[in-house]
C-alpha cells in the first residue's frame, strides 16, 4: 500500500477524532480498547473478546437472556438442556439455530 499524501491538518483532525473514539469506548468497556503506542502516533483499536471473557462477564450478571443480552429480568430456561435462559419466546425462537449446537438434554 502506497503513502497517501495528506495535509498536517487533515493529520491533526485525524489523530483527534482517534483520540476522541478512544475516549467514548474507554467509558463504555475499558476492556475493548487496546492501545498501541507509536513513536508519532497513538491509535486504539476494538478488539475481539474471548469467549472466556465473555462467559465471566455474562456470569457476574446472573440472569440474562441469551439472545438479546437483557439482564436482571424473569427470563424462561431452555426445557432442554435447562442451561440457556430467555427474555421472552420469541427471543428463543430467534436464537434457536445457535443455540441448537450447544443444547443437549
Amino acid at each position: 500500500m502506497g503513502e497517501v499524501p495528506v495535509e498536517v491538518d487533515e493529520i491533526q483532525v485525524f489523530v483527534e477524532c482517534l483520540k476522541d473514539n478512544s475516549k467514548i469506548l474507554e467509558q463504555m468497556d475499558p476492556s475493548y480498547v487496546q492501545k498501541e503506542e507509536m513513536k508519532h502516533l497513538s491509535v486504539s483499536v476494538l478488539t475481539s473478546i474471548s469467549s472466556d471473557m465473555q462467559g465471566s462477564h455474562y456470569a457476574s450478571i446472573g440472569n440474562y437472556c441469551h439472545q438479546c443480552g437483557t439482564s436482571n429480568c424473569d427470563t424462561m430456561m431452555c426445557s432442554r438442556c435447562l442451561k440457556a435462559r430467555y427474555w421472552s419466546r420469541t427471543c428463543q425462537k430467534v436464537n434457536w439455530k445457535f443455540h441448537k449446537n450447544e443444547c443437549c438434554k
